[in-house]
């Protein structure tokens, strides 16, 4: 019987999961916001991918080249799936509420990632191409070599770091003096010092209107989901650590226009200091950084 109403029920899934993909982005952007405006690179891969998933059952008969490049690119989605099943777990009592208060569907979305990356797997069993399991293991081991490089600037940043000796509770300015010296400007340095003011790793919920407004998966994972212990500034605290960034990089904005829970004021922070934006930069820089440039 269950079978049977699954046979019967399977031409209305593409349909369902373009509504859980809208109710998903609805529900984070402008109730329960989970993820911050993902970063420019992570904003058009999210795009790309989620495209090519709620695309497929319209594409199996388009030309080889267009359904291996939608695979590609659905190997991608699952690591996204992937990737946020794992940060929405990183608060693994969230997944528990959801299924004691399931009878509401609302907190269902969080196992839209789940629902998704299950869909996915299939499909690449499944699919009528050559070489289908390659095309989806090359877009799934994409953000491999980012990740790696990422991790390499890891390193180095903190080499920099173990090579400054002064303590900045006692002589804070020393301690910038000598971090502009030694710090690489890097990606990963930018993002590193900009942690808990301008990009957050870890869904809490509940500091809606004022946490850091960008989330760069590859921050995340860098920082291991943790919200302290992987992060080797974090006894700077806020202002300290906004401090330094405006000084190592100074033509860049320190406040991002903060769209969290769609408070759109830009002052929304706990600590905002206007004076520390280069001069004419626009409140609303953030937005060249999220879904809205695209």
């Amino acid at each position: 019987m269950i079978r049977r109403l699954f046979h019967r029920l399977r031409p209305l899934l593409p349909y369902l999961n373009i509504l859980l993909a809208g109710g998903a982005y609805v529900a984070n952007q402008y109730f329960i916001q989970g993820f911050c405006q993902p970063v420019r690179w992570a904003a058009w891969v999210l795009a790309l991918s989620t495209a090519a998933f709620l695309g497929w059952p319209w594409l199996l008969r388009a030309p080889r080249a267009v359904r291996a490049t939608a695979l590609l690119l659905q190997g991608l989605a699952f690591t996204v799936c992937l990737y946020c099943a794992w940060f929405i777990g990183l608060e693994w009592t969230y997944y528990l509420l959801s299924l004691f208060m399931g009878w509401l569907l609302f907190p269902l979305l969080l196992w839209v990632p789940v629902f998704f990356g299950v869909q996915l797997w299939q499909r690449m069993r499944t699919a009528a191409l050559p070489y289908a399991r390659l095309w989806f293991a090359l877009g799934a081991l994409a953000p491999l070599p980012a990740q790696l490089g990422a991790e390499w600037q890891y390193r180095q940043f903190r080499a920099a770091i173990r090579q400054v000796r002064i303590n900045p509770d006692y002589d804070f300015p020393g301690y910038t003096a000598a971090m502009r010296r030694v710090l690489p400007r890097s990606y990963v340095t930018e993002r590193v010092l900009g942690l808990r003011f301008r990009y957050h790793t870890y869904p809490n919920f509940l500091e809606d209107g004022w946490r850091p407004p960008l989330h760069d998966p590859l921050l995340t994972v860098l920082m291991r989901g943790e919200v302290y212990w992987s992060d080797p500034l974090h006894k700077l605290g806020n202002e300290r650590r906004a401090l330094l960034y405006r000084l190592v990089f100074p033509e860049r904005p320190v406040k991002a226009d903060c769209a969290c829970a769609h408070v759109g004021d830009a002052q929304s922070y706990l600590y905002w200091h206007p004076e520390w934006n280069p001069p004419g930069m626009p409140r609303s820089w953030a937005g060249l950084d999220s879904l809205h440039a695209l």
